[in-house]
């Protein structure tokens, strides 16, 4: 942050006689910082008033309402650091302001009667505090040169602010765009140049805590985007960190299982047999894909199973994810794609007699075994739509 400080050393009444002679001549005197008296032009061509200085113009409550409710999170996030800004000055007539791009008056926080003269400024929220409207000041003189300023005694166009120092810092989000003012304004016998330098902290600290907050609800939206996925997909996940412990397992594992489960904070073995390829790929960084595995499920479960690590921003592993499937599950998707889909079941056997009963009967203990089947008989007695009736 560069400050000039010209015009803290030049005395108060070399710039009084200079305020005078622009004032009553237009004419700029010598040593004067120029970028106030680039300010006193502007002020003087937008005819802004050099005996007034008091903001006019206050924003109606409808407007300042939506004002407020657009700027809400800046607000909020600013204002402990504004507390904190003027417990370093309170007591000694410093208000700290925070106002929008535009320049009206959001929030402050002070002690608005301390020295008496704060209603001749008008610090009410709403109230404008641009240089067009009040002349040069810590806010509007910040909006236009979108820097950090500093505006104080007669460096100011608008009598009425002789009394005062203003320290202005604009605020940006992360594209760098203007959203706010912080600025601190005191009695002028109190001027200190490092009280551009607590404001300009101040505005930084509010901007990195912005960008804390932003992306803090992106990871929200990641993690509810990463859930819904997780959710949503009919293989089974499982989560575990870089020491093998299982994180988040997902509702088509429970599915898979036909049970639910209760595994977070327990080990991939105690769900899982020969998870050696597990294990080696948490030490090599390497995944896995399509390695038949078997689930402990009360009774042992086949599944194919692949892996997938997982790196923080520095490559680090900080565990894997695992999909799995059973391995019925994937015969029946192999069959439905080459056309070997079974569509019959027993509902659809048409006949009444013992003998078809008796078939039947048998067929269906034989589905719920995983014993091989042998089906005999003469051609077109039904042997195709009892083995479709018995695989489903």
């Amino acid at each position: 942050m560069e400050v000039d400080i010209m015009s803290l050393t030049i005395p108060r009444s070399d710039l009084y006689v200079a305020w005078k002679k622009f004032i009553e001549t237009g004419e700029i005197s010598k040593n004067i910082n120029s970028e106030i008296t680039d300010a006193w032009k502007r002020c003087a061509t937008a005819g802004v008033n050099p005996l007034a200085g008091r903001s006019q113009f206050i924003l109606d409550n409808a407007k300042m309402r939506e004002v407020l409710e657009d700027h809400q999170e800046l607000i909020d996030l600013a204002r402990p650091f504004m507390n904190n800004l003027y417990k370093f000055v309170a007591g000694s007539g410093f208000i700290v302001l925070l106002c929008n791009e535009h320049g009206y008056i959001m929030t402050t926080v002070g002690d608005p009667d301390v020295n008496g003269d704060t209603d001749e400024l008008n610090f009410e929220t709403g109230a404008l505090w641009t240089e067009e409207e009040i002349g040069n000041n810590g806010v509007g003189t910040s909006l236009v040169m979108r820097r950090p300023f500093q505006v104080t005694g007669f460096e100011h166009f608008c009598r009425k602010h002789h009394k005062w120092t203003c320290s202005g810092s604009p605020i940006f989000n992360e594209n760098r765009e203007m959203i706010g003012i912080l600025e601190m304004s005191g009695p002028v016998e109190k001027t200190h140049l490092h009280t551009l330098g607590m404001v300009v902290a101040a505005a930084e600290a509010i901007e990195h805590q912005m960008q804390i907050h932003r992306q803090n609800r992106e990871l929200i939206m990641l993690n509810k985007r990463m859930y819904n996925i997780l959710n949503s997909v009919s293989d089974g996940v499982i989560i575990i960190d870089s020491l093998g412990k299982i994180t988040h397992t997902n509702p088509a594992l429970e599915r898979i299982l036909d049970r639910r489960l209760d595994l977070c904070g327990k080990t991939i073995e105690n769900l899982m047999e020969n998870t050696l390829v597990i294990r080696d790929m948490l030490v090599s960084g390497k995944g896995f894909k399509d390695v038949e595995l078997t689930i402990r499920n009360g009774t042992t479960l086949s599944c194919l199973a692949s892996g997938k690590v997982l790196r923080d921003e520095q490559g680090r592993i900080t565990g894997a994810s695992i999909f799995i499937d059973t391995i019925k599950n994937v015969h029946s998707l192999v069959n439905r794609f080459s056309g070997a889909q079974a569509t019959f079941e027993f509902e659809d056997i048409v006949g009444e007699s013992e003998e078809l009963m008796e078939a039947i009967r048998i067929g269906t203990r034989a589905a719920v075994s995983d014993s091989n089947v042998l089906l005999q008989g003469d051609s077109g007695t039904g042997k195709e739509i009892f083995a479709q009736a018995i695989h489903n």
